[in-house]
């Protein structure tokens, strides 16, 4: 018998625990409902409201203001390590391979980007902003008066918003930021770097070097390269081990002075490129040409050259 009492017992307990829950969750009920309620009637009211001032034949647009966002342009920039790895003689040499921007080759002299299908005088070389008035932006062949070895960072800009720059640029624009007119005073009073480079497939040489000093707000910068390359190597099933007439030599060199505040700079700076390379395959009997400065200049017109071969 006193087993089966405290089995009573226990269910018992049981039976007021359950009892105990049932009756907090039916006095809770109500106050959840009631607080459920009061949050629909603003949104009845409100939706009323909407219906009240509207009509079936308007048709209500809602969306945001312009913001910085929607005037943001498909702009890249190659710049650091990236640039260091990347940059060659050529500017189109450099920036080939980018999403939408390949190479428009004549040699290892005369190289221009193309960016989505379009080239020179679709787009715009720009130095520091200032237009790049040379022979390149009408004719393939030329080359463009930069060093990529010189240069501290390149912006690539695609696109018709580019026009901006200037008529030329519907399709996109270049953009040459250098330290031929230094902006800053280096930590230090002083700061250099120099890069030496070697290629097999050219027997390529190139030397690179770069120095600027501050002396209370003034600074000085020099800079220089050299790059010279012989004819490609190209398989023996051609008749030559060498691409005739795709040598490329340079000499590059500036020399720049600024007065800088806090407010800003004024400086100014002289540069000279020089460079003499050949065209595979032109219409030139030699196909060498060479630039200086601004101009160009080449020799000996005439005839049509097979690069594999003599003349055709």
């Amino acid at each position: 018998m006193g087993g089966v009492k405290s089995l009573q017992l226990v269910r018992m307990g049981r039976r007021s625990t359950t009892l105990l829950a049932s009756v907090v969750f039916v006095m809770g009920a109500p106050a959840a409902a009631s607080a459920q309620d009061a949050a629909v009637e603003p949104e009845r009211e409100e939706a009323g409201d909407r219906h009240l001032r509207s009509t079936p034949n308007d048709i209500v647009v809602t969306g945001r203001s312009l913001e910085s966002d929607a005037t943001i342009l498909p702009v890249e920039v190659l710049a650091g390590e990236e640039l260091v790895h990347r940059r060659q003689g050529g500017l189109g040499e450099t920036l080939a391979g980018l999403p939408g921007v390949h190479l428009d080759n004549f040699g290892g002299g005369a190289s221009r980007p193309v960016i989505r299908g379009q080239a020179l005088p679709r787009i715009e070389v720009l130095t520091d902003g200032a237009n790049l008035f040379d022979v390149a932006s009408v004719s393939p062949d030329h080359a463009i008066t930069t060093d990529p070895l010189l240069l501290d960072a390149i912006e690539i800009q695609r696109g018709p918003a580019a026009i901006r720059y200037g008529g030329n640029a519907t399709n996109g624009a270049i953009n040459l930021i250098d330290s031929k007119v230094p902006k800053t005073i280096p930590v230090g009073g002083l700061s250099g770097a120099t890069e030496v480079r070697y290629g097999t497939g050219d027997e390529e040489k190139t030397v690179v070097g770069r120095i600027t000093a501050g002396v209370g707000q003034f600074a000085i910068h020099a800079e220089g390269a050299r790059r010279s390359a012989e004819n490609y190597n190209v398989p023996d099933g051609y008749g030559s081990d060498k691409l005739r007439d795709s040598f490329a030599e340079s000499t590059s060199y500036s020399v720049g002075a600024s007065w800088i505040t806090a407010k800003g700079y004024l400086g100014a700076a002289y540069s000279r490129f020089e460079s003499e390379y050949g065209l595979p395959g032109h219409s030139h009997v030699n196909g060498v040409c060479h630039t200086h400065g601004l101009d160009l200049h080449c020799e000996a017109h005439g005839g049509f050259e097979d690069p594999f071969g003599g003349p055709d």
